[in-house]
């Protein structure tokens, strides 16, 4: 078990690491950066993370779809904003963050997307072979210490009844 824990979290932070490193933005005072990105009606749904690495004021969020519509805009309240919006159409989507202050930039790191191509892009393994190397590995150390936990049972069986006849040579 704990070595398909340790896959998945090593997994997790080698994904986390790639996609922030890839998506760095420096938002100059009273300015605003945008991201666009073109996604498909038919996925599961749009994503957004913005890790801003120190907030001065409130920074603006505003996603509009392909026709202009206006599907999230909201004031980013700490450090790191994520959520889920509707999909309307097959299109470019638009995320944009405001820079608020008038004499501070802005670091954000910004991902954007659907869900699909988000893990896709942020992994350098298929996310099958990552969800089958992880169960494998899950239940097989499950199996391992189901066993450990029946040769343990077996052998404290073994171990009352030596005593129970007196036979202590074997007993360590």
């Amino acid at each position: 078990m704990a070595i398909g824990f340790a896959i998945f979290t090593y997994y997790t932070v080698l994904f986390a690491t790639k996609l922030l490193a890839e998506n760095k933005y420096n938002i100059e005072p009273a300015n605003a950066t945008s991201v666009e990105r073109f996604i498909r009606k038919n996925a599961t749904e749009g994503t957004y993370i913005v890790a801003l690495v120190q907030a001065a004021g409130q920074p603006g969020l505003k996603i509009t779809d392909p026709a202009g519509q206006v599907l999230v805009d909201k004031q980013l309240e700490g450090t790191l904003a994520m959520d889920t919006f509707g999909l309307t159409q097959d299109g470019n989507y638009t995320l944009t963050v405001a820079n608020t202050s008038p004499d501070s930039a802005l670091e954000a790191n910004i991902v954007f997307g659907d869900q699909k191509s988000i893990i896709e892009s942020g992994l350098d393994i298929n996310p099958v072979t990552l969800s089958v190397m992880f169960n494998f590995t899950l239940y097989a150390g499950i199996a391992v210490f189901a066993a450990g936990v029946i040769i343990t049972v077996l052998d404290r069986q073994r171990t009352s009844k030596m005593k129970q006849f007196g036979d202590t040579s074997d007993l360590v």
